[in-house]
C-alpha cells in the first residue's frame, strides 16, 4: 500500500500531520480532571467558637484560611498516535506544545473572566462574613441588654452600685416610654381623680416630700445642680409620683387642697409633719445658703400642714445653728427690703 493510500492523521504530541503508516501507537498517562472539597460552616460554628469550643474554632480556622481541605486528581491512560520524534521522546503528557500555544492565545480572553470571578467570590465571601459577624454581634448585644438590668440590680445589692455608670440605650428608651405613658394617664385625670390618686398612693408622704422640695428649690428663682441632683437621685419616689407632684405644684388650687389633705393625714402624727419641715431646710441649704424666699416658703408649708408656730420656731433655731456650723448662710429676713427702708428713713 502506497503512502497516498494511508489517511493523514495528527500527531498527539506536536500536532504534525503524517500518513498513518508513519505514526506509532503509544499508551500515555493523562490527567482526566481534579477535585477539591471545602469544609462548610454554619452560624452555630461561629457561636460555638465564641463560646470556647475547640472543635468549632478549628473548623472555623480551616474554613477561613485553607483554600481547600481535600484535593486530588483523576488520572488514566489512553492510546495515541505519535510521530517518530514524539514517539522517541522521554515522556509525553496531555499538555502538548500545541495545547500550550492555544492556551496562550486564549489567555487575553480567559484571564479577565478569571479575575472577575475571583474578585466577585472574594467580595461575596467578605460580605457574607460581615453579615454573620453583625448577626452574632446583634445576638450578643440583645443578650447583654436583656440581662443588664438584673446585673445592675445585683451590683446594687452587693454594694457595687456606684460602679454601674453605664445606662443601656434600651433601658433609657424604656424609661422614656414609661414617662410618656404616665403623662398621658395623669393628663386624662380630673382634679378630683388626681388628688384621690395622690392621697391613696402608697407614696403619699414621698409625693409630699418631693412636692415641697421642688417648691423650696424654686423659691429663689434658681435651681442649682445640687438641688436637681437631690430631687432626681436622692428622693426615692417613682416616676409616676414625681409627675403627679409636678402637676399639683403647677396648680395653686390643687396645691392648697393637697396640703390640707396632708394636714388632716398628719393630725395625730406631729413628729412626721416636723420631719417633713426639717428635710426642707436640707434642700434649701444645698446651694450654700438658706435665703429669705426659701425660708418664707418653708414657713408657709409648715403652717399649711399643721406645724404650730412654736414648733416651727424651735425647728428654725435648731436648723439655723446646724446650717451656720456647716459654714452656710442663713438669711432670716428680707435684707434688700430692710436696706431700702432704712435708706428712706434716714435720708
Amino acid at each position: 500500500m502506497t503512502e497516498e493510500q494511508y489517511a493523514k492523521v495528527t500527531c498527539y504530541g506536536c500536532k504534525i500531520k503524517l500518513s498513518a503508516d508513519k505514526m506509532q501507537l503509544k499508551e500515555i498517562k493523562v490527567v482526566r480532571g481534579g477535585y477539591s472539597s471545602r469544609k462548610s460552616v454554619t452560624p452555630l460554628t461561629f457561636i460555638g467558637a465564641l463560646l470556647g469550643s475547640k472543635k468549632a474554632s478549628g473548623a472555623l480556622e480551616s474554613w477561613m484560611f485553607n483554600t481547600s481541605n481535600r484535593k486530588g486528581k483523576g488520572t488514566g491512560s489512553k492510546e495515541v498516535r505519535l510521530c517518530p520524534t514524539c514517539a522517541t521522546a522521554n515522556s509525553i503528557s496531555s499538555f502538548s506544545v500545541g495545547g500550550l500555544i492555544f492556551g496562550i492565545l486564549k489567555l487575553p480572553f480567559t484571564l479577565p473572566i478569571f479575575i472577575f470571578k475571583f474578585v466577585f467570590k472574594t467580595i461575596k465571601w467578605v460580605f457574607q462574613t460581615i453579615k454573620w459577624v453583625f448577626k452574632i454581634a446583634r445576638l450578643f448585644l440583645s443578650l447583654i441588654i436583656t440581662i443588664s438590668p438584673y446585673g445592675i440590680k445585683l451590683a446594687t445589692k452587693i454594694g457595687l452600685g456606684t460602679l454601674v455608670t453605664v445606662r443601656t440605650s434600651s433601658g433609657y428608651l424604656a424609661s422614656k416610654r414609661r414617662t410618656l405613658k404616665y403623662q398621658r394617664k395623669i393628663a386624662s385625670w380630673s382634679d378630683e381623680e388626681l388628688l384621690k390618686n395622690a392621697f391613696e398612693s402608697k407614696e403619699f408622704i414621698g409625693i409630699a416630700e418631693y412636692l415641697f422640695a421642688m417648691d423650696v428649690a424654686n423659691a429663689d428663682g434658681i435651681t442649682s445642680d445640687d438641688e436637681v441632683l437631690y430631687l432626681t437621685e436622692e428622693l426615692l419616689v417613682s416616676e409616676e409620683s414625681k409627675l403627679i407632684s409636678e402637676k399639683i405644684l403647677n396648680d395653686e388650687v390643687l396645691y392648697l387642697s393637697y396640703k390640707n389633705l396632708i394636714k388632716n393625714y398628719l393630725k395625730t402624727d406631729n413628729a412626721r409633719a416636723q420631719d417633713l419641715v426639717v428635710n426642707l431646710f436640707y434642700i434649701a441649704e444645698l446651694d450654700g445658703k438658706v435665703c429669705f424666699e426659701e425660708l418664707e416658703v418653708i414657713r408657709g408649708i409648715a403652717n399649711d400642714i399643721g406645724v404650730s408656730k412654736a414648733s416651727f420656731v424651735e425647728i428654725e433655731k435648731s436648723e439655723h445653728k446646724r446650717i451656720s456650723d456647716n459654714g452656710s448662710r442663713f438669711v432670716s429676713e428680707n435684707t434688700d427690703q430692710k436696706i431700702t427702708e432704712l435708706l428712706k428713713k434716714h435720708r
